[in-house]
């Protein structure tokens, strides 16, 4: 372990609960929860750098009644950790996903993701588009464009060598606060959450590692290769992916509606989880105030 580090095993007895399940996937230990209403329409949650399943908490609780909401630790983060082959690509990232859903039944699903989780689900829906039924991007990352102060540090090849073994609170609630449109919202835990996930053994390595390749985002003319309707929503706030990005993904994806939020950040899914479980909902289930309400942002553009 590296300095610093937190054993595997006490990082889960902090934060698996009873809905916590781990299935021994290829070459991860995945931790995922299966939840929500059983029969019903299948949501795949995706979340970003840094991040884990517990950035959707807010979602769950509000559409656990309308969906089978199912979301993970994608490998190198959260209590998943890192895959024991220590590198991973979009390809890999690609096939992960099929494997997981095969795992678990699902042969045709919604799929929601946010920044580097957002760039999964945009990629896996362009790859499978007989498995996406819908697409939900949330600030999500796809396109080349300048990192995250702390994402370049980490990506300096020197310099970012300290991150494996030097991340203190203070940098990580830096962070936490950067990518909140207002830090008022900010709940006491999070940013504990947040900093001991991150600690947990092999998470640091893994990131600096994949980092590089998974930043570069080549493949972004892949964007219109997606096929399933999809909901952009944007932090109008974001400082972390311009919401100039937005535009992007409206302008290449071939079937899509846009909704930003005043004063939100990176995370809105986290920030504002009631609002935006709520928008989600309308477009999952084809709610035709919100196709106006995007409809005509887009045609504003």
């Amino acid at each position: 372990m590296g300095i610093g580090d937190l054993p595997a095993r006490e990082v889960e007895r902090r934060y698996a609960d009873s809905a916590s399940r781990f299935m021994e996937l290829g070459e991860a230990r995945v931790h995922y929860k299966d939840e929500g209403r059983e029969g019903a329409p299948a949501l795949l949650l995706l979340h970003g750098t840094f991040s884990s399943l517990h950035t959707w908490d807010g979602w769950v609780d509000r559409l656990r009644d309308h969906y089978r909401m199912v979301r993970l630790d994608i490998p190198g983060f959260g209590l998943t950790g890192p895959p024991r082959g220590g590198r991973f690509t979009i390809e890999w990232m690609v096939g992960f996903i099929d494997d997981f859903t095969e795992e678990l039944g699902l042969e045709r699903f919604h799929v929601a993701g946010n920044s580097l989780g957002g760039y999964f689900a945009w990629r896996y829906a362009a790859e499978r588009p007989g498995k996406v039924d819908r697409l939900v991007l949330v600030d999500a990352a796809g396109y080349p464009m300048p990192l995250p102060p702390i994402l370049k540090f980490i990506a300096t090849p020197v310099l970012g060598s300290s991150y494996r073994v030097l991340s203190p609170r203070f940098l990580v609630e830096a962070n936490v606060r950067q990518v909140y449109g207002d830090t008022r919202r900010i709940r006491d835990h999070v940013v504990e959450r947040y900093h001991l996930l991150m600690l947990r053994e092999g998470n640091r390595r893994t990131l600096k590692e994949n980092l590089p390749h998974l930043s570069r985002f080549e493949d972004f003319r892949r964007v219109r290769d997606v096929r399933a309707p999809t909901l952009v929503m944007w932090g109008e706030e974001d400082r972390w992916i311009s919401p100039s990005m937005a535009r992007r993904f409206m302008r290449d994806l071939p079937q899509a509606r846009l909704v930003t939020y005043p004063g939100v950040g990176h995370v809105p899914m986290e920030e504002i989880p009631e609002r935006t479980a709520d928008d989600a909902h309308a477009f999952l289930s084809g709610s035709a105030d919100l196709a106006r309400q995007a409809g005509s942002e887009k045609e504003r553009e």
